[in-house]
This record gives structure tokens, sequence and C-alpha cells, in this order.
């Protein structure tokens, strides 16, 4: 990586498939281990390609599409902390988001629908 990025984990840490496979593209294929699981394998990811891939995954991973445009239901900000019921297995994948990114928070965004009459 160059010196100007450190990196804070790797495509390896992830347990999810979908968020490994996503930060083995958006990663860097560096020798060095990793600080996070020390791996030397997985592709490195510092703290900007780690924000995007949260974009990624979980804001436009549940965009909702309606009739007249959409919305993501999920939603990240720093002013609070997580208020979404994640699954089991994605649990110790946050981790590796919420001590870098400090405080990030995912909230379900309620959306105003209009329906048509």
């Amino acid at each position: 990586m160059p010196p100007a990025t450190e990196s804070i984990a790797c495509s390896k840490c992830f347990m999810d498939q979908g968020l490994h496979l996503d930060a083995e593209q958006l990663g860097i294929s560096d020798d060095a281990a990793c600080p996070s699981c020390g791996s030397t394998e997985g592709h490195k990811i510092d703290k900007e390609k780690l924000e995007t891939l949260a974009y990624r995954f979980f804001v436009w991973g549940s965009f909702w599409r309606t009739d007249y445009g959409g919305a993501p239901l999920i939603q990240f900000n720093e002013h609070q902390s997580t208020s979404i019921e994640l699954s089991p297995w994605l649990k110790s994948d946050i981790a590796l988001w919420t001590k870098p990114l400090r405080a990030i928070g995912a909230a379900i965004v309620s959306l105003r629908l209009v329906e048509r009459m």
C-alpha cells in the first residue's frame, strides 16, 4: 500500500462471502501481514475503502425499488450507534467497522411511500 494509507483490515477478515468478495475487489494486493487477522494473503483495506465497502454492501444492498424510484432501507452515519438487528453471522464483520470508523451506526430509514389510487 502507498505510505499515505494504513491498512485496517483485509479481505480474509470478513466471514460473510459477499463482504469477503467485495473487500477483495476493493482492496490492494500486499504481502504485508493484516493488522486485524495477521493474514498475508488478503487484499488490504484502509479506512476509506472500509467506508466504501460498508456503503456498497449495506446501503446499496438494501436499496428498495418502487414504481417511481426507490431508496436504501439502511443508512450509515457517525451520530448514532447501530439501531438494527443484525444476523448473527454479520456481527464479527460489523466489529471490523465499529472500532476504526468509531461510532458508525446503521439505522433503518423509514420511507414515506405514496400509493397511487
